[in-house]
């Protein structure tokens, strides 16, 4: 199964850890899902390589979104110039 995989960045000053939980009200990933989510227009489905607590921060933090990369793929290629688009 194909996938994306994200690396990130991030001041966890402001979060709640990185995993979304039903009791922390601010999550790194609850808000890039919701970022890419508003950006993409289709929801994603997101995994973590690990997880961090409260205020921890991250130079290298791995995601797969692998559920609906196909949609991301073409949202992707409708952006990109024709003489950029991958294969």
């Amino acid at each position: 199964m194909a996938a994306w995989k994200f690396v990130v960045e991030y001041d966890g000053s402001r979060y709640h850890g990185w995993q979304e939980q039903k009791n922390a009200p601010r999550t790194v990933m609850g808000a890039l899902r919701a970022a890419t989510e508003e950006v993409l227009g289709v929801p994603l489905e997101m995994q973590g390589a690990g997880r961090t607590d409260a205020g921890v921060h991250a130079l290298g933090q791995v995601l797969r979104e692998g559920k609906s990369w196909r949609n991301f793929e073409v949202w992707l290629q409708q952006r990109t110039p024709e003489h950029q688009r991958g294969q």
